[in-house]
């Protein structure tokens, strides 16, 4: 079975977008499953549902979960690996004697689930989790430059941090996004309109999805969206 284990941040920036729908569309391509582990549930569905702000967001979640276009997945052993992940990655680095903390537990379950079940990938946007996964010692200078001092790394923590959650591929709610643009998907959005503001209909369509995602949370960068818009050639 494959499997893409989903981190709540994507699923959060899809549904403030109106684009949770995409998923249901995008499973249809994918000979697999989409699952989520249930810290990440706690955070999507439990704790918004108490929030007036976000309580209809999270039923959306819960109708997307009850269609089985998202799955909650959970293996034996998954708390007790995240647990020794979480504690591992909030001591990895530390600046002037003091830990600093990089994750939580909601994308911690999310990258031990996705290790365990060999998955794909994981679908998260944050940044400092990306980066520890695939950059660590690149996200040793970006929290120096953030933090404005010197950062220390403690590499046996980070070693057996990489063995538990280590050598998993990372994907954003960008590139579903995308790749839902590269399918059609998105052609929902076109359909029937002549509107003469808009000279590449297709183009600016992709333009604002990323963007849309973009200013409510995703982790990308203007030029990253150029870059996207240039290798789609729209």
């Amino acid at each position: 079975m494959r499997y893409l284990v989903f981190d709540s941040g994507p699923i959060i920036s899809l549904a403030l977008n109106n684009l949770l729908w995409v998923l249901n569309e995008l499973k249809k391509h994918y000979k697999g499953k989409f699952i989520i582990p249930p810290e990440v549930k706690r955070e999507v569905v439990e704790i918004p549902l108490q929030i007036r702000r976000y309580k209809f967001e999270a039923f959306q979640v819960l109708e997307l979960l009850s269609e089985g276009v998202l799955s909650l997945f959970e293996t034996e052993n998954l708390v007790s690996e995240s647990e020794e992940a979480l504690e591992l990655a909030n001591t990895i680095y530390y600046t002037k004697g003091h830990p600093i903390k990089i994750l939580q537990r909601g994308e911690t379950q999310a990258l031990i689930l996705a290790k365990q079940l060999r998955a794909d990938a994981i679908v998260v946007d944050e940044r400092t989790t990306r980066m520890l996964v695939e950059q660590p010692e690149g996200l040793k200078h970006v929290l120096s430059s953030k933090l404005h001092s010197r950062v220390e790394l403690n590499k046996n923590n980070l070693a057996r941090f990489n063995e538990l959650a280590g050598g998993i591929r990372v994907i954003r709610s960008v590139e579903l996004v995308t790749v839902a643009y590269e399918l059609g998907i998105l052609d929902r959005y076109l359909q029937g309109v002549d509107e003469p503001l808009l000279k590449n209909p297709r183009r600016e369509m992709l333009e604002a999805s990323l963007w849309g995602l973009k200013l409510k949370g995703a982790t990308v960068s203007q030029k990253e969206i150029e870059q996207i818009l240039k290798l789609e050639r729209v």
